[in-house]
């Protein structure tokens, strides 16, 4: 009998998932700096893309530790949840402005 070995994709998706909330904060935190618009433009285009593709990934991280056997699985919620209510919470923003505005 042989023991599987012990995966860690749910502490992966912890990982990417704080990564994903630091991204979010440096994006507020450089909309209330003084910097040129040139500036702004660029530095916001860097952390929502980091953003784009650390939030799906924190994700799928995620749900594969839930395939695996011998994986830690109370990371993995806990990295999706810190990834999905962020990511909700920008999407009823969107929402709100296309009704309002439209």
């Amino acid at each position: 009998m042989t023991s599987a070995k012990k995966t860690y994709y749910g502490f992966a998706s912890l990982i990417v998932a704080m990564g994903s909330l630091l991204m979010l904060a440096g994006a507020n935190y450089i909309t209330r700096i003084d910097i040129s618009p040139e500036v702004f433009s660029n530095w916001n285009n860097i952390i929502y893309l980091s953003y784009c593709f650390s939030a799906p990934l924190a994700l799928v991280l995620g749900i594969w530790s839930f395939t695996r056997r011998n994986d830690f699985t109370v990371p993995s919620v806990i990295g999706m949840g810190l990834v999905t209510v962020p990511f909700l919470i920008l999407f009823w923003q969107f929402v709100n402005a296309l009704i309002l505005y439209n």
